[in-house]
């Protein structure tokens, strides 16, 4: 039985450690993108979501009320109709104001010029050491962007 019982606690202490630093809302935007089958956008916006909710972007134990509250709004302009894609990507987080029932914005950018290459169903990788594309390379730096002003606040 203690065994058991040393078990589930060490189960619950992982899982409470793995949480992840972001609590990220994405967006993609596509009004000036003339196709009848919006899949590929759809599928775009879930892998964003998942790259940036699914990956522990800091070395710290965060308990999941305290992720961060960000959003990725991506707002595609031109698409070869292939894997190319450009547009504006804007970004915004905010944090809870201490003893208080509001949040304020700690970081809001809007990013003009976005291009990046992305095809259905690819999976997007992030290395700290190796380029591995312009949309998983330009989300992590937003990332630890947000990370970092939410630690400096």
């Amino acid at each position: 039985m203690k065994k058991l019982s040393l078990y589930f606690l060490l189960l619950c202490l992982s899982y409470t450690t793995s949480a992840q630093d972001l609590n990220a809302r994405v967006q993609v935007l596509t009004p000036t993108i003339q196709v009848t089958n919006k899949r590929m956008f759809d599928v775009l916006e879930t892998a964003m979501r998942d790259f940036l909710n699914g990956r522990k972007w800091s070395p710290d134990a965060i308990a999941p009320q305290e992720r961060i509250d960000c959003t990725f709004i991506l707002n595609i302009t031109n698409w070869d109709g292939s894997s190319s894609f450009s547009g504006e990507l804007q970004v915004q987080a905010s944090r809870p104001v201490f003893n208080s029932s509001y949040t304020t914005t700690l970081f809001n950018v809007n990013d003009r010029d976005f291009d990046f290459s992305y095809t259905e169903g690819q999976t997007i990788d992030f290395s700290d050491q190796n380029f591995q594309g312009n949309l998983s390379a330009v989300m992590a730096f937003y990332a630890y962007i947000i990370i970092g002003m939410d630690y400096d606040s």
